[in-house]
């Protein structure tokens, strides 16, 4: 997802309910907010930090982050 609209806020919620089903929550940053900004605390309360990233390229991301 991406940092524009709501999938910050989404993901977190669906991170909640199926803790079990998601592995990793990769949201592409559009703005220059990061992760202790107080959107992201909100949006990805309960969720181990392990969990999710913000990326501002793709080609920041590991292979690793892409397959797990």
């Amino acid at each position: 997802g991406d940092s524009g609209e709501q999938d910050p806020e989404v993901y977190g919620e669906i991170a909640r309910r199926y803790p079990q089903s998601i592995q990793r929550i990769l949201i592409r940053r559009l703005d220059d907010a990061d992760r202790d900004d107080a959107r992201y605390i909100e949006a990805f309360a309960d969720v181990p930090p392990a969990k999710w990233q913000l990326f501002d390229d793709p080609g920041q991301l590991s292979a690793d982050a892409l397959t797990r």
